[in-house]
């Protein structure tokens, strides 16, 4: 439900799914915005923070 992620908005197609998501997969994959890049966004904002997985495990539970 990315229409509940305030940064995540501009991509709603307007059911909460991603407008780039075709099929189950993202069809600008190795194009997508660094929010999108699990593990670019760990390495910049939260290597520090957080371990790997509990990052990981925290977004499951935002996706899911």
């Amino acid at each position: 439900h990315i229409d509940r992620v305030e940064c995540l908005k501009e991509l709603d197609r307007g059911d909460g799914q991603c407008k780039y998501l075709i099929n189950h997969l993202c069809s600008i994959y190795e194009k997508r915005p660094d929010i999108c890049n699990v593990d670019k966004m760990y390495e910049l904002f939260f290597q520090n923070k957080m371990t790997r997985e509990a990052y990981c495990i925290s977004k499951k539970s935002v996706l899911f």
